[in-house]
């Protein structure tokens, strides 16, 4: 990829569990008692996001550390428990598309004995994140100089998409069908990526916890050349593959297609 989109280093907020546990690297929590959540600030150094977090602890005894970051402010995750983080709000409509202050991060650490299993802790989505990204777009390669197409909005909707992340154990639960509304496009000056040596320009993006495969519906808002008018181009795209930390990039020609 190439000048890939939503980098996440607007993170700027990490959030924080210690339980204690009864065995030693456990991430099963049933029996487990919290003693306490706290924050603090990330920020960017040497090109990656970094927090510290410092814990008094008891010596000799088991504990599980989970984290969360994400954008300070967003409102967008219920983290009161972090065995749980929800959205806020599942409704139609809930949240934009193409939005990156959407993004956030998980890690799961451990202390044994006293002694911290790692003093780096490496955190990493908890999404998929699926992308759109289309050929035609102000491309003379493949339209003619007198005729453009400008992506102006999109919209994502998908069904069946978790709604309850498990930070200890990674796991997903209570699915719903999800609509992110209408937003602007990603910008074509900074966010294009490359297949079988094709340019393709983001036309739309979105995180989802990563459950099973999902059904998605795009729709993508135009102008043909320069016009107020919006054209929407609408398609459903079963089956797309989602994976935990990994992006889907679904790629091709979806706002025109050839007629002879």
């Amino acid at each position: 990829q190439t000048k890939a989109i939503a980098d996440g280093l607007n993170v700027d907020e990490l959030i924080y569990e210690v339980w204690w546990t009864s065995a030693d690297e456990t991430r099963d929590l049933t029996n487990a008692q919290l003693l306490y959540q706290g924050k603090t600030v990330m920020m960017p150094i040497d090109g990656v996001n970094k927090g510290t977090v410092k814990l008094n602890l008891v010596k000799d005894q088991h504990y599980t550390i989970l984290f969360w970051a994400q954008v300070e402010g967003t409102d967008v995750y219920n983290t009161d428990h972090l065995t749980s983080v929800t959205y806020k709000n599942t409704a139609a409509n809930a949240y934009s598309a193409n939005d990156d202050r959407l993004a956030a991060f998980y890690a799961v650490d451990f202390v044994n004995d006293g002694i911290a299993k790692n003093s780096k802790v490496l955190l990493k989505r908890p999404f998929a994140q699926v992308n759109l990204a289309t050929l035609n777009e102000k491309d003379p390669k493949n339209n003619p100089a007198d005729y453009n197409i400008t992506l102006v909005n999109s919209k994502m909707t998908l069904k069946q998409v978790p709604t309850v992340f498990n930070v200890a154990t990674s796991n997903v639960s209570e699915p719903v069908d999800l609509e992110f509304a209408y937003y602007v496009v990603p910008s074509t000056d900074v966010a294009h990526t490359t297949a079988d040596g094709a340019e393709y320009y983001y036309a739309g993006m979105n995180y989802v916890f990563a459950g099973a495969n999902l059904e998605l519906t795009y729709d993508i808002q135009t102008r043909l050349n320069g016009s107020t008018e919006l054209a929407t181009i609408t398609n459903t795209i079963p089956n797309v593959p989602v994976k935990e930390n990994y992006r889907t990039n679904i790629v091709g020609n979806l706002l025109t297609s050839s007629t002879d």
